[in-house]
């Protein structure tokens, strides 16, 4: 486990907890790492960080627009991923950090930090030997990168929010041998990864061999609308697929064993989805906004469906849980306005907070007898459900879980529930039967 006293993440409880200095900078209670600024602190012009920090975390300026200058202590030894913004003046005291060219660079490690420039051609130095984690992120004029045949190392998502136009534009020089551009895909030959696509396809076949596709590899593809991945692929980064709009099929590797978050988020053309049987998890907003998806497919080794996984699926009118599932988590089907029938597994234990709010069309749902409890929302404004009974090992009802429930008659209660939030029939109109047992 990695020291958090020289981590370059910081936990949202470190922030809450953190020391605020008079100009909004958030540090650690030891004062040796800078968090982030402070609401009160991006609107500020200018910002010297304080004498013996060492560590600049991770997004640690990201939204101060208004911030021109940064001026870095000697003390500082370790600056995090894309912490500042674009445009920002950055003097640096350390010997051991510089900016050349626009570009932040770590002078001992030979690492590229960040580009802090909005320049349409970018030649990396000879010498230099890695590029950091999203290095040129927010970089919306970016058309032209060369790489020098020094790099050894690309971190995740180096090319991540760059201007959606210039992703398929934008040319990519490689004096490497191991970093290439083939068929419009940006791969690392050595550890068989896809990095980027910068092709402007609408049918793009990814290569056998290849094993992990990047974070945001393909975000913004806007003229995608199918593509073919190998079995060989085990892997694929957080946001890999999104906002993809007219990507409307895929095929998945069958040895796939997660589906990350925020991966297919936006795809609004994608129609099915057929997950293979080695997929045990859905992250978080998985799935989010898929407007037009009707079909999903869900395998038995899944167990759990992440938050927000298939909020805002309009399209979906019938989904069957296979009973591997354990976990339903908040929102997870909110917003799905077509959904008219869901069959939920008989292992889950718990319903997320609205996590079938607004789902208008539904008009049945049996829930599992192993169910425990039900969350605040969980299925607000489900304007078509007219039944519904409660299982016996239910010991709590979230607050407005039934709310707005319009066409809701009967509902069976247990003398099980010991606890019934507020207003949690609130709304229903057409209520004639409360029954407890």
């Amino acid at each position: 486990m990695k020291d958090i006293k020289h981590s370059t993440t910081a936990t949202d409880e470190e922030k809450e907890n953190g020391l605020m200095d008079d100009s909004g900078g958030i540090y650690s209670p030891d004062g040796k790492r800078l968090l982030q600024m402070s609401l009160f602190g991006r609107k500020s012009k200018s910002y010297t960080v304080k004498d013996g920090t060492e560590i600049i975390c991770d997004d640690a300026f990201m939204g101060c627009i208004s911030l021109k200058s940064i001026v870095l202590p000697r003390s500082v030894e370790l600056i995090g991923k894309a912490p500042f913004t674009i445009g920002t003046e950055i003097v640096s005291h350390s010997d051991r950090f510089a900016v050349k060219d626009g570009l932040l660079i770590d002078l001992e490690e030979k690492r590229l930090i960040q580009c802090i420039s909005n320049k349409e051609h970018i030649e990396i130095p000879g010498g230099i030997e890695s590029i950091g984690d999203s290095a040129f992120y927010d970089c919306r004029g970016l058309q032209t990168i060369v790489l020098p045949q020094s790099i050894k190392v690309i971190g995740q998502a180096p090319f991540h929010a760059v201007n959606v136009q210039s992703y398929t534009d934008m040319k990519i020089v490689s004096h490497s041998d191991k970093f290439v551009v083939k068929d419009g895909l940006f791969i690392d030959l050595e550890e068989k990864r896809l990095i980027r696509c910068v092709s402007n396809e609408k049918h793009i076949v990814v290569t056998d061999g290849i094993v992990s596709i990047d974070n945001n590899a393909f975000e913004g593809c806007r003229s995608l609308q199918s593509i073919v991945l190998p079995d060989s692929v085990t892997a694929i980064g957080e946001c890999g697929f999104v906002g993809c709009e007219s990507l409307q099929s895929i095929v998945l590797p069958k040895s796939l064993a997660s589906i990350e978050d925020w991966v297919f988020s936006g795809c609004k053309s994608l129609q099915s989805i057929v997950l293979p049987n080695s997929v045990t998890t859905i992250g978080d907003n998985a799935f989010e906004g898929c407007k037009s998806l009707q079909t999903i497919v869900l395998p038995n080794s899944l167990i759990s469906i992440g938050d927000i996984a298939f909020a805002r699926c309009e399209s979906v009118q019938n989904i069957i849980l296979p009973n591997s599932v354990t976990h339903i988590g908040d929102c997870a089907f909110s917003g799905c306005k077509s959904l008219q029938s869901i069959v939920l597994s008989e292992l889950v234990t718990s319903i997320g907070d609205r996590a079938f709010a607004g789902c208008e069309s539904l008009q049945t749902i049996v829930l599992p007898k192993s169910l425990t409890s039900i969350g605040d929302e969980a299925f607000f404004g489900c304007t078509s459900l007219q039944g519904i009974v409660i299982p016996d090992l239910v010991t709590s009802i979230g607050d407005s879980a039934f709310a707005d429930c319009k066409s809701l008659q009967t509902i069976v209660v247990p003398d099980s529930v010991i606890s019934i939030g507020y207003g949690v029939f609130t709304g229903c109109i057409s209520l004639q039967s409360y029954i407890t047992i």
